[in-house]
């Protein structure tokens, strides 16, 4: 094996797989680790690489960027955790022209040191998250996850929360011409200075923004101006957006959101912003304690989320992997009861 993740990938072929050993990894340039090429990079193997025992990690010791993709066609990395990065931007990782899998990842601690976006991970190209959770990073937009222009960004089964924007998107910032869909995961206790606590998007002034949420939550995100929610025009579906504030002074639109496109069963509580479409239910959805750990909140006895999603359009498991329906119609959100 090689001393170092950097040293394998540089002997590496594309196509190639590169099995890491479960410990901490550091490095002494601007990257700890820089991808130019297709690769698998498989994260913590014990010390025999036949068994993957747990997570290896990429320190950035809050001196150097943890993980840079640069025109990559196909880059797979799964089984890392990736901490104390700083940059100015992408402060844990950041893709450029590349198209990225990030799978079972505990990205945090982090830091975008200027207003440019991506605490946790900066994308300027087409990049899907799953099984992993991003918190407690910060940056001046997207303090977890800031998809800049031309940029394409799927999140699936996973959990953005607790990151902080000094401007806005606490959790998500979603820029300009961007694609940005969000399947069974949960946005929550997020905060920005300004505007979009949990999620930011610029969709309603620019057409060519997208962005959709499919049996999603997005609760308890925090902004200290408007929209503590989300900020801008999002599709749900099938979701829950619940119980985000601000203390700004326009009261409109103090806890939600901007505008919203409903294209399934969705609740909205207390709905103080506009949408159109529906089904939508004003009523308290009852989630139970965010539980960071495990990067969800369940729904508890009596919710109004039971058994009233639209099995059309309702994903077939939930952010945990439990398949859906469990009773007679699957549930809305994250979290199937």
């Amino acid at each position: 094996p090689c001393a170092t993740i950097q040293g394998a990938i540089d002997k590496a072929a594309a196509g190639d797989t590169i099995y890491v050993a479960d410990g901490i990894f550091t490095g002494t340039n601007l990257d700890v680790v820089t991808i130019t090429k297709s690769i698998i990079l498989s994260g913590g193997w014990n010390s025999e690489f036949d068994t993957q025992t747990g997570y290896s990690t990429v320190y950035g010791q809050n001196t150097r960027r943890g993980i840079k993709v640069s025109n990559s066609p196909s880059v797979a990395i799964d089984h890392f955790i990736v901490k104390h990065g700083q940059a100015y931007q992408g402060g844990g990782i950041q893709i450029f022209n590349s198209t990225v899998s990030l799978d079972y990842m505990l990205i945090f601690n982090n830091t975008a040191l200027t207003t440019s976006g991506g605490g946790g991970i900066e994308n300027q190209g087409t990049l899907m998250v799953n099984h992993s959770m991003v918190f407690e990073n910060n940056a001046g937009h997207g303090g977890g996850i800031s998809g800049e222009s031309d940029s394409i960004t799927t999140i699936s089964n996973s959990s953005i929360h607790s990151n902080t924007a000094s401007f806005s998107g606490g959790g998500i910032y979603a820029g300009y011409i961007t694609s940005l869909t969000i399947n069974n995961s949960t946005i929550s206790n997020n905060s920005a200075g300004t505007t979009g606590g949990g999620i930011q998007t610029h969709a309603s002034t620019y057409p060519e923004v997208k962005v959709v949420l499919n049996n999603s939550t997005v609760a308890e995100n925090y902004t200290h101006d408007t929209e503590g929610g989300i900020s801008g025009e999002v599709y749900l579906k099938n979701s829950i957006l619940a119980n985000n504030t601000t203390s700004g002074l326009n009261t409109l639109w103090t806890t939600n959101c901007t505008s919203l496109k409903l294209d399934g069963f969705s609740i909205v509580y207390p709905t103080l912003c506009s949408y159109s479409g529906g089904p939508v239910l004003n009523v308290n959805p009852n989630l139970g304690t965010f539980i960071p750990a495990i990067g969800y909140s369940p729904l508890i006895f009596g919710s109004p989320a039971i058994n009233a999603g639209n099995p059309a359009t309702c994903l077939s498991t939930d952010q945990r992997g439990v398949v859906r329906p469990v009773g007679a119609k699957c549930d809305i959100g994250a979290f199937e009861y």
